[in-house]
């Protein structure tokens, strides 16, 4: 491969002015990523949905951008207090504090009690715009799926739909999307 590089590189109609300019290029030009499992976190809610048992009607949802990994907790509201709760419980003390949480407009997330909870832990908070649901695009299909699956289990048990959805994420995270073929 190096030989028929140099060959081509050589070429009288081929190559560069300079291969170590080029190289120099490259080398400034390339970057690191810094996108790693746990940077970026996307949130959104769904309901309010047929009330359960346990007076559950809504379920706050999060997911890695990098990793694609969900979160979900069934919850009776969506107060600040609610969202913070969910935040710091179950997404921060359990996977640790990630540099960004990007979310909807909604005004539990825009609460002044959530605005400090970021800048206390240093993490960066973005809000998509209003009538572009696609830049939260990622977290609004999982709440597709999980909405439509729910469905499915809870056709005559709509009062404990809550009780399936640590199997939903079960059966999300551990899908290969892979053909049996392909494994």
């Amino acid at each position: 491969l190096e030989a028929l590089l140099r060959a081509i590189h050589d070429a009288p109609f081929g190559g560069h002015l300079g291969s170590s300019t080029m190289e120099e290029k490259k080398r400034k030009t390339k970057k690191k990523s810094t996108i790693t499992p746990g940077s970026f976190i996307r949130t959104i809610w769904i309901g309010p949905l047929p009330m359960t048992v346990n007076e559950n009607r809504y379920i706050l949802t999060a997911m890695d951008y990098l990793s694609k990994w969900p979160i979900a907790k069934a919850v009776p509201n969506i107060t600040t207090i609610t969202t913070v709760g969910f935040l710091y419980n179950d997404l921060i003390s359990v996977y640790g504090c990630y540099k960004r949480l990007i979310s909807d407009q909604e005004s539990n997330f825009k609460s002044e009690i959530v605005k400090q909870l970021c800048e206390k832990l240093g993490i960066q908070h973005s809000i998509i715009s209003a009538y572009h649901p696609q830049a939260n695009g990622l977290v609004e299909r999982f709440n597709k799926t999980l909405s439509e699956v729910l469905g499915n289990f809870t056709d005559e048990f709509t009062a404990d739909w809550d009780r399936y959805i640590p199997d939903v994420l079960f059966a999300y995270r551990t899908t290969t999307k892979f053909s049996p073929f392909q494994m």
